[in-house]
């Protein structure tokens, strides 16, 4: 288990200067619906306890550090659990799933995606809704700003690397990545995976033939993403 966010940088304070939780929270509940049951939830810690003020959250997520501060901040959040979210899915009857936060950016191979989708096709679901970045939104030289009160970041793409060998097609892109923010300040260089929406619209359609599935926008405003929601065939 690589814990991606156990570096000093407040990775709490990034995110919500440059985005608001309540929103994405929002944004989430819209398209989850009026629903009873509990959401098994991973993406970024705020958002979580945003969406606990409508559901009944489980947050799960990889990192002891994430984890950690989850816990110390977020007592409204019903469950914190440690655990990657496709070894929490395979044992887990959970009727709704999101997975948001950018998570997608993480899996670099279709057999990360199949991983994922064994997982979630454990148990019968009633919605699963997934974010990913758009590869038709990124090119080299591009240079995405933000600026916030509480400072600004800027992410530069250097590199792009379509893979046209594996279904569905997953883009590398390499990003120079910035941030100051006060006392809070990064720049690095990390390489997240972008996809190409009507590819992945394919595989889903395949791998996840006993549900419906719609390609939407991302559910984080201003984002270079869109998302898929999948609802059982009736």
């Amino acid at each position: 288990m690589t814990d991606y966010y156990s570096d000093n940088l407040d990775w709490d304070t990034v995110y919500r200067a440059f985005h608001d939780p309540a929103r994405v929270a929002e944004n989430i509940t819209s398209l989850l619906g009026n629903i009873d049951d509990p959401v098994v939830f991973c993406g970024f810690p705020e958002v979580a306890a945003e969406l606990s003020r409508s559901f009944e959250i489980v947050h799960v997520d990889n990192s002891p550090t994430v984890i950690a501060n989850s816990q110390a901040r977020y007592p409204g959040v019903a469950r914190i659990v440690l655990s990657e979210i496709s070894d929490f899915l395979r044992s887990s009857n959970a009727k709704h799933v999101v997975i948001s936060g950018r998570l997608s950016a993480f899996w670099k191979t279709s057999e990360n995606l199949r991983t994922i989708a064994d997982a979630i096709l454990a148990f019968p679901r009633e919605s699963v809704l997934i974010d990913f970045f758009d590869e038709s939104q990124v090119f080299p030289g591009q240079v995405v700003n933000f600026s916030s009160s509480q400072g600004c970041g800027a992410w530069e793409c250097l590199d792009v690397e379509p893979s046209t060998t594996q279904e569905p097609m997953i883009t590398t892109v390499a990003l120079k990545i910035d941030y100051s923010l006060g006392a809070t300040n990064a720049s690095y260089v990390a390489k997240r995976s972008y996809f190409d929406s009507s590819s992945l619209r394919r595989w889903t359609e395949e791998a996840f033939s006993e549900y419906e599935m719609s390609l939407l926008e991302g559910v984080v405003p201003n984002d270079p993403s869109f998302s898929i929601k999948m609802v059982p065939r009736r």
